[in-house]
């Protein structure tokens, strides 16, 4: 009498769909105790199960949200190792809302302190600025993924892109104290008339080099998240 073999249950690995995590080579056909005939890593180290969720993903609470932050900031590499690249992303917008209501909240208290005119404004303008910024890196993510054949289409980049924007806070801060610098006559104070008057244009062109400098940790953080993600499997 002959049995035939059960299906294959579609969420097996590996399965139809399944990739290498490390160099993307399509694993059907194989077993999970073999190696990548690719790069040699093991097939099981490309389970969906090492991808059990950052810990806001797997559950909401400030100590859950704390750890997140802190995990991404100062152990990108693992954070977004440990991923969960499908399902909804509800919870990855509200870590990122969150996130920019506390830094805009910072920014007006600060410089609300300081006696900065219409501190609300900037306030403000960092609860708008960072999103739009951040979706922006989505779209640019999302076009490259498409040109490259990776995984990080746009859900995956907009969930990449919430969580690297711990990066934000370098941004934030410089141009902060950029600001306040030029409020206080700080700037004036030390510039050096060498250099010729201190216009409109060089407060410009040196906003933009610090902006350029400390957004580099944000570009870091969507990076690696890239690089740890382009080949996930779910």
């Amino acid at each position: 009498m002959d049995h035939e073999h059960p299906p294959t249950p579609p969420d097996a690995f590996p399965g139809p769909r399944s990739l290498c995590e490390h160099c993307g080579y399509r694993l059907r056909g194989l077993s999970a105790d073999q190696a990548c005939p690719e790069c040699g890593q093991a097939v099981s180290n490309s389970s969906p199960v090492h991808r059990p969720g950052l810990p806001w993903q797997r559950g909401a609470g400030v100590g859950n949200w704390l750890t997140t932050a802190l995990l991404l900031w100062f152990r990108p590499g693992i954070g977004f190792r440990r991923l969960r690249v499908s399902g909804s992303n509800l919870r990855d917008r509200i870590f990122l809302l969150t996130f920019v209501i506390g830094l805009g909240v910072g920014v007006y208290w600060v410089f609300a302190i300081q006696g900065v005119r219409e501190p609300w404004i900037w306030g403000l303008a960092v609860v708008i600025g960072v999103p739009a910024a951040t979706y922006t890196e989505v779209l640019g993510v999302w076009f490259f993924s498409r040109k490259r054949g990776w995984r990080a289409e746009f859900a995956l980049a907009e969930r990449i892109a919430c969580y690297a924007a711990v990066g934000w806070v370098p941004a934030i801060v410089l141009m902060a104290l950029a600001q306040l610098a030029a409020e206080k006559g700080y700037l004036m104070r030390y510039w050096n008339p060498k250099w010729g008057p201190y216009t409109l244009a060089a407060d410009v062109i040196l906003s933009a080099v610090l902006l350029g400098v400390s957004v580099l940790w944000f570009e870091t953080l969507v990076w690696l998240g890239v690089r740890k993600t382009r080949y996930a499997n779910a």
